[in-house]
């Protein structure tokens, strides 16, 4: 093998690693976002966006699926302008 063509096949070597890291680490991350659920600051964005309406919307847990997408625990919805209790409640509500 010639001294040139010595760090190519290097540079394919850690790309070919890179890719291979990169595939498992975003397995990682949906397997713990299945399993453990969103973190609470990400959560509260996602429900932050979800009150655009005449709803507020409140979640105990926020999981996320590949099938489904956000699936969130514990909802209740709140109408907004509205002092009280919710005015509805629903166990699971996928997203």
């Amino acid at each position: 093998m010639t001294a040139a063509r010595r760090p190519v096949l290097f540079s394919f070597r850690l790309l070919g690693r890179l890719i291979r890291w990169l595939v498992f680490l975003a397995l990682a991350l949906v397997v713990y976002l299945y399993v453990v659920g969103v973190p609470q600051p990400l959560a509260r964005r996602a429900l932050a966006m979800m009150d655009l309406g005449p709803w507020h919307v409140e979640a105990e847990q926020v999981h996320f699926s590949l099938r489904r997408g956000l699936q969130l625990s514990g909802v209740a919805f709140f109408r907004k302008g509205v002092v009280g209790p919710p005015a509805f409640e629903v166990e699971h509500a996928d997203v």
